[in-house]
């Protein structure tokens, strides 16, 4: 199993634990979908620097 590097663990732990998803949910009033598509556009940013093609089919 890879290690992975403290700064990612971090990155990792910030948008994955349960307060960052009712935060999304719940607070936000987001969708599950919306939560995903913005989940993995933010962690492809964080953690690889360049962002995904967005699938929401326009700018925000």
């Amino acid at each position: 199993m890879p290690v992975v590097p403290r700064v990612e663990r971090r990155l990792l732990w910030l948008h994955l634990c349960n307060s960052a998803y009712f935060i999304r949910t719940d607070d936000l009033g987001w969708s599950l979908d919306e939560s995903e598509i913005w989940l993995r556009e933010a962690l492809s940013v964080a953690l690889l620097d360049h962002p995904r093609q967005s699938d929401r089919g326009s700018a925000d």
